[in-house]
């Protein structure tokens, strides 16, 4: 009984942590690479889907431009 409830414990923390760092990820702006992978699985499979380094790098440069500069105006 007690091996079970430190298994349910476990995952409980592991559960908590991804949604955890899935919602950090989102206030901060880091779009979610999973949720890429499923889309062009879906809706684009004949279509080869960027890597984790290409999708970041693709993200950042349609957020902040080429250059990684933000102008304010």
């Amino acid at each position: 009984m007690l091996f079970n409830n430190i298994k349910n414990f476990k995952l409980k923390i592991i559960i908590s942590y991804h949604y955890f760092t899935k919602t950090l990820k989102m206030i901060i702006g880091i779009p979610d690479y999973e949720n890429y992978l499923l889309h062009m699985k879906n809706k684009h499979p004949n279509i080869k889907p960027m890597n984790y380094e290409e999708f970041f790098k693709n993200r950042q440069i349609s957020r902040y431009g080429s250059n990684g500069v933000v102008k304010c105006c």
